[in-house]
């Protein structure tokens, strides 16, 4: 996939089946450590994402870790 379609994936502004913007969130939390991610989203998305961008996570200590960083911020996390 191209960096360009990526990209507008990331911002929501283009899905491609399941390839949606919480797939793109998860995508890039997997695989960024947490100061680049917070440079490619904002904490927003991932606020309005989160209960789906959960359930797309492999690693349970990226989820463990993004839930306290969204509990700082007055999130809920349930679900």
């Amino acid at each position: 996939m191209p960096q360009v379609e990526f990209e507008a994936i990331l911002r929501g502004e283009k899905s491609l089946g399941s390839l949606d913007q919480s797939w793109a969130i998860a995508r890039v939390l997997e695989n960024l450590n947490y100061y680049e991610a917070m440079k490619v989203i904002s904490l927003e998305p991932l606020k309005k994402h989160w209960t789906t961008i959960k359930r797309k996570l492999f690693k349970d200590s990226i989820i463990k870790g993004y839930e306290f960083v969204l509990q700082r911020h007055t999130v809920s996390t349930a679900g």
